[in-house]
């Protein structure tokens, strides 16, 4: 239930929390109250008074924030808590991919896993064909041959 897009204009603006709740208060009205809980986006367009809870509070919740920047010069700064953990893993990402020693590890840690799954289903295979009483799969299956060749069992096992 967090559809609503609290939109912050006034540089003379002040936002506190009080209550799980966001207090906007402006000089010249009433102060306005939105719960947390039902704000979906905060965007925030000049220089208003925000106390450091607020951030906080926003992020604990997963509410996004938009800042654009006061005179519409330079690019607009996103406040998301995914952002900050997803920003750190693609620097990790690129950090460890200009490792040559690393890069080279990783490959051959996924084609030894790679060759490791093979083996393992082959040597499966093998057991079977080993077997005097094939597995309910196979003896259920309809195998023109009663004689267990690989051919026969190939063709049953990718049916």
């Amino acid at each position: 239930m967090s559809d609503f897009v609290v939109i912050i204009e006034q540089s003379d603006c002040e936002v506190t929390l009080e209550n799980k709740t966001l207090k906007i208060k402006r000089p010249d009205t009433k102060p306005k109250f939105f719960p947390i809980v039902y704000i979906g986006l905060v965007v925030v367009n000049g220089n208003p008074k925000v106390a450091c809870n607020v951030w906080r509070e926003l992020s604990d919740n997963g509410t996004p924030v938009v800042l654009f920047p006061t005179r519409g010069s330079g690019n607009p700064s996103w406040i998301s808590p995914g952002l900050t953990t997803s920003v750190m893993v693609r620097a990790a990402q690129y950090h460890a991919y200009t490792q040559n020693t690393l890069v080279n590890a990783v490959g051959q840690w996924v084609l030894k896993q790679k060759l490791y799954g093979q083996k393992h289903m082959i040597e499966g295979f093998v057991t079977l064909l080993d077997d005097e009483t094939p597995p309910a799969f196979i003896s259920n299956a309809s195998v023109k041959s009663k004689n267990k060749t690989r051919k026969a069992l190939q063709g049953v096992c990718t049916s």
